[in-house]
């Protein structure tokens, strides 16, 4: 059996159930970013906005735990036929409002033109990023491995997020 390929769709399966992240009520404002580096657990982390109360879920695919199930023989031993499910964490809390204020003042100030030219390079590592800001019917989604130039906006705000994150 091609392992390569038993990891891939592995990791596709616990990437789409770690982006499911948790239920949030789709008529007030959220901010939403899936964090998805090469050597590293990926984290959902999703912020939805109640008068002064931030609520913030994370949901977290623990990679590096997951991992060596697949790259290491002692350990694919133990897990011959068996259904090896990807281990997520879920967490939840509150915080104030006020402790993102200067994240939603900065994105007010974004302005972003899509990108329709090609960019011709391999990326083999680093991280891959979708972030989602939402209110009722309203989406604006980027996706991003590479980050072109004029978007450098979005990689200051991943950038505030992920700091968010490890505070929470």
């Amino acid at each position: 059996m091609d392992t390569s390929k038993v990891w891939f769709d592995f990791m596709d399966l616990a990437n789409a159930t770690t982006e499911q992240g948790q239920k949030i009520d789709r008529h007030k404002p959220s901010i939403q970013i899936f964090f998805q580096p090469s050597f590293d657990n990926h984290t959902f982390l999703q912020l939805q906005l109640y008068n002064d109360i931030l609520k913030w879920y994370r949901t977290t695919w623990q990679k590096l735990i997951d991992a060596p199930k697949f790259n290491d023989p002692i350990q694919k031993l133990k897990f011959i036929g068996q259904v090896i499910k990807p281990t997520i964490k879920y967490e939840s809390g509150e915080a104030e409002l006020k402790i993102v204020g200067h994240i939603l003042e900065f994105i007010k100030t974004i302005l972003i033109r899509p990108r329709l030219e090609k960019w011709g390079g391999i990326i083999l590592d680093g991280s891959f990023y979708t972030l989602t800001i939402s209110v009722e019917s309203v989406e604006t989604k980027y996706k991003w491995h590479y980050l072109p130039d004029e978007w450098t906006d979005l990689q200051k705000l991943a950038d505030m997020l992920d700091e968010l994150n490890n505070q929470l």
